[in-house]
């Protein structure tokens, strides 16, 4: 699992967990959460480590993609369901008020987002009820002519692009199909730790977030 998390003095700490060992087996703190940063993380992981890493699960985030593609190309991505069903919200939040925005947050509900079976059937099936009220245009104060429902628009991309890799392992009950559980252990560190001590100098605050992972890994 890969994850970024923000801290303080605008850095962003980079976790990678083994679901399977449930160690933190590296981290980086950056100053953004880059295709470099993450190539180079993983070549660490790879090269120095020796690890043969069969699959991957992440949030969708571009660099994250590319970086993986590159160090690790036999290996299998698996999308964050959550983050999914989290982004497609952000689109169109929880109460939209078209009838065709209601009837996607339902199927976005987690049990029929998990149902490799009945998500993609029910998907293309909402895009084809509404599909004239999608293509719907209006005139932008330029003068030209712009879809109407951008929202439910970039919801429909945003599917698309997650579905290939959505349920490579709807079978396997050992594999992940979320990174809430990495989620959740760095919320601890990110809102209750540092938190705590938020005036440590930049330096300390790296020694910090060392100190803490590793007895995490260690308990």
């Amino acid at each position: 699992m890969i994850d970024g998390y923000v801290l303080p003095w605008w850095e962003i700490l980079l976790a990678y967990r083994a679901y399977n060992l449930w160690k933190t087996v590296w981290f980086s703190i950056t100053n953004k959460e880059g295709k470099e940063t993450i190539v180079r993380d993983l070549r660490i992981l790879r090269d120095s480590f020796q690890y043969n890493i069969e699959a991957f699960v992440v949030d969708g985030w571009p660099s994250i993609l590319a970086a993986i593609r590159e160090v690790y190309p036999k290996a299998v991505i698996q999308r964050c369901l959550v983050h999914v069903q989290r982004q497609v919200f952000n689109y169109v939040s929880r109460n939209p008020k078209t009838e065709a925005g209601k009837d996607l947050v339902r199927i976005m509900n987690y049990p029929v987002l998990s149902n490799p079976k009945a998500f993609p059937r029910l998907f293309e099936e909402w895009k084809e009820k509404y599909f004239l009220f999608l293509i719907e245009k209006s005139v932008s104060c330029l003068g030209k002519r712009i879809f109407k429902h951008t929202s439910l628009r970039k919801a429909i991309r945003h599917i698309e692009n997650a579905l290939p890799d959505m349920y490579h392992f709807a079978s396997d009950s050992e594999i992940e199909k979320s990174t809430n559980k990495l989620e959740w252990f760095f919320w601890v560190l990110t809102e209750e730790w540092i938190l705590e001590h938020k005036w440590l100098s930049k330096k300390r605050l790296r020694s910090f977030v060392a100190l803490w992972i590793y007895f995490r890994n260690n308990r």
